[in-house]
């Protein structure tokens, strides 16, 4: 459909480490993509928990995020890292 575009699809693709690789497709193959977002579709990921932040506008959530980052010294690399919800 487009020759002069050039797509980097990954052969597989896993979702997370324990995940059963999903196949790729070659681009244009309409059968090909559709074998692929079935799997997609019917791959298991495990639910996301909850974030220690509040995504609201409020001066309570603004409190709540400043103390979870307190504890982290201000760093989120930190609170990615090593809090329970943000697991990979």
């Amino acid at each position: 459909a487009f020759p002069h575009v050039q797509f980097a699809f990954p052969p597989t693709l896993a979702l997370t480490p324990t995940a059963t690789p999903i196949t790729s497709f070659i681009p244009g193959d309409r059968a090909g993509f559709f074998d692929t977002v079935k799997q997609v579709a019917a791959a298991e990921a495990p639910a996301p928990t909850a974030s220690p932040f509040r995504f609201e506008f409020s001066a309570e959530a603004a409190e709540h995020t400043t103390t979870v980052l307190e504890r982290y010294d201000f760093d989120l690399a930190k609170v990615i890292d090593t809090d329970p919800s943000y697991d990979r």
